[in-house]
């Protein structure tokens, strides 16, 4: 898209970018739909499936320095496998306290959660098409003195095809956030985020391959001075899977982001190594079996370039050389029950999981 304002790129852009800034604040996620491949996303091995089983978890948090390890979360589940309550824990207190409830034929779903420490509570309904998708869910905020203080409301509107075609947010009554999908040939050809007062509109454009995989995604943001692109995104595959991710760098300084992934005989990720210019992150996955055992890491910055995979350990900015490791232990019916973090050979946190059938 060629830019026919007297304005310099720059400057729009970062004008279009502040613009912007408060639509996170509304947008749950920046999409309803997966379109993206997430072959970095290992958590799907911890996922648990229905009747795995497990009646009550206690996952407990050790980091060196502590005495004792902290119990970070208690979780219930019911003969389904279902979450039905959930403890969270801060400091060695309770902060939160959350109960789940999803009628029989799966068409409703409730929760409540009680904010310990400030006495407010959270409430949410969520229904459900028939097909599984949701039809809209609403969120209550009560405070201590039983006002309510936040109501928003989300809606789904879909197609014949069941394709999502609007989403639409109000917040205390008044539309906060809507958003757009437009399809061609059953792909999502690009979507419209506007917030309500403000005069700028994000979207996002798509571009598939004969297989109908994506190979560009472009980020516009158009607004009073004009439309600029905030980020071009560009995707080639090796049998059908992701091979090469490349995307503009959002600061400006035309060096983009370039991750590379690779993948073992079963389809898994076995690695990946993601650069910008003199930064990069080299990752490798082992596996035993079905299972992620180990995840190792080296590089030269800990802070994630995008989407690829997240480091929980200090970021300097001086680009120091590091070594880093997930290591993951399981129990006979193969559910993780450790999850240990190593930094340049230093442990830096362990949680277990306390499983009881």
């Amino acid at each position: 898209m060629k830019f026919t304002y007297f304005y310099p790129m720059k400057i729009l852009t970062l004008f279009l970018t502040s613009l912007f800034i408060q639509l996170a604040a509304f947008a749950q996620t920046d999409l309803d739909i997966k379109i993206e491949q997430q072959p970095f996303d290992f958590s799907v091995f911890f996922i648990k499936q229905n009747g795995h089983q497990i009646k009550k978890q206690i996952v407990l948090i050790n980091r060196p320095g502590y005495n004792k390890a902290d119990t970070s979360t208690i979780e219930d589940y019911d003969y389904q496998g279902d979450m039905t309550l959930r403890i969270l824990f801060s400091g060695g207190q309770r902060s939160s306290r959350t109960t789940f409830k999803t009628s029989k034929e799966k068409k409703v779903s409730n929760w409540r959660s009680d904010n310990i420490p400030e006495r407010r509570v959270s409430l949410n309904a969520t229904t459900f098409l028939t097909n599984g998708k949701p039809s809209w869910f609403i969120n209550t905020d009560v405070n201590a003195k039983g006002d309510t203080v936040l109501r928003s409301l989300v809606k789904f509107n879909y197609d014949n095809n069941q394709q999502l075609l609007e989403r639409t947010e109000q917040l205390n009554g008044q539309i906060s956030l809507k958003r757009k999908y437009t399809y061609e040939n059953g792909n999502l050809k690009n979507f419209e985020t506007k917030v309500a007062g403000s005069s700028g509109v994000i979207r996002h454009e798509y571009l598939y391959n004969e297989e109908k995989l994506p190979v560009k995604k472009t980020e516009v943001h158009t607004g009073p001075m004009g439309s600029a692109t905030f980020r071009t995104t560009n995707y080639t595959y090796q049998n059908k899977r992701m091979a090469i991710e490349r995307y503009s760098n959002i600061d400006g300084d035309k060096k983009d982001v370039e991750i590379k992934y690779v993948y073992d005989p079963k389809g898994r990720i076995s690695g990946f190594r993601a650069t910008r210019d003199t930064l990069f992150r080299d990752v490798i996955f082992e596996y035993v079996g079905d299972r992620l055992k180990q995840i190792k890491s080296k590089g030269n910055t800990t802070i994630e370039f995008g989407r690829e995979l997240r480091i929980i350990a200090p970021y300097t900015g001086k680009h120091e050389l590091f070594t880093y490791s997930r290591e993951f232990e399981y129990d006979k019916k193969d559910n993780l029950i450790r999850d240990t973090q190593f930094l340049n050979g230093n442990k830096i946190m362990q949680m277990d999981y306390q499983l009881i059938y």
